[in-house]
């Protein structure tokens, strides 16, 4: 089985809590929607449409380990980056491991 930074756990954390700004961004924009563990949002938007989701996204080597496959997905394909929050996955990881607080990164896309 393959591994990448992707496995390494501190870099996991930094994935979650992405993941986590992502979620409360997406929330200020449509409340009744939310942010899987691959990162992409589902829901019912402002408007009435319906995002549904219910398949494993592509782009997954069969080599990734089975309990890094979230984290694979979210570390090369960086789901509603920038739209709703200013920092893409690859950004974000990067702020973390130069010093960046979580806190000090929250700020959401306009």
């Amino acid at each position: 089985m393959a591994s990448g930074p992707w496995d390494d756990p501190t870099i996991q954390a930094y994935l979650r809590e992405w993941r986590q700004h992502v979620q409360r961004c997406v929330k200020k924009v449509h409340p009744r929607c939310n942010v899987d563990t691959f990162g992409r949002m589902y829901g019912v938007t402002n408007s009435g449409g319906l995002i549904t989701i219910n398949y494993d996204p592509d782009g997954i080597p069969d080599t990734v380990i089975p309990t890094s496959r979230e984290y694979y997905y979210t570390y090369f394909h960086t789901p509603l980056g920038d739209e709703f929050y200013p920092y893409s996955c690859m950004e974000y990881i990067e702020l973390r491991t130069s010093g960046a607080s979580a806190a000090s990164l929250k700020g959401c896309s306009p």
